[in-house]
């Protein structure tokens, strides 16, 4: 994981020396961003053209030129994190139940209502994760103490 996170830097470093020298090519800046985007976390990316007051409209622009294809453009790089795929998921066990009650299913609602149960309570546990490494990451010593 070392390894990973320097390669993160480096390319944070990178990107942002593009960004900042105004000679900068926008196909190389947009492909810089563009790798460094496919490191990172989703969200982390976002978070962190916010912490360098880089514009997401210009750097999502730079990073087209520069190769990005998307969460959705199925670049194999980027995937959604867990919680967005719980999220989607319970969306549809939401739509299947809607669906179930507009028919008057009661056994399909029955169902549906039960998987959505489950992903609700999946969110829920993703959650507690997600407070638990933001704990670590400020406090070592206050995750121990929220597990």
């Amino acid at each position: 994981m070392n390894n990973e996170n320097s390669v993160i830097e480096s390319l944070k470093a990178k990107a942002l020396a593009l960004w900042k020298s105004h000679g900068a090519g926008a196909i190389e800046l947009g492909q810089a961003l563009a790798a460094l985007r496919r490191k990172m976390e989703h969200g982390d990316y976002a978070k962190w053209l916010r912490e360098n007051s880089i514009g997401r409209n210009r750097a999502d622009y730079l990073s087209r030129l520069g190769g990005w294809k998307g969460s959705h453009g199925n670049n194999g790089k980027h995937k959604p994190s867990p919680v967005i795929k719980t999220y989607k998921a319970a969306k549809t066990e939401l739509s299947a139940l809607r669906d179930a009650a507009k028919s008057g299913n009661v056994e399909e609602a029955k169902q549906a209502a039960a998987a959505l149960h489950e992903q609700a309570n999946k969110l829920v546990s993703e959650a507690k994760a997600i407070a638990a490494s933001k704990a670590e990451k400020k406090s070592p010593q206050s995750a121990k103490q929220a597990a």
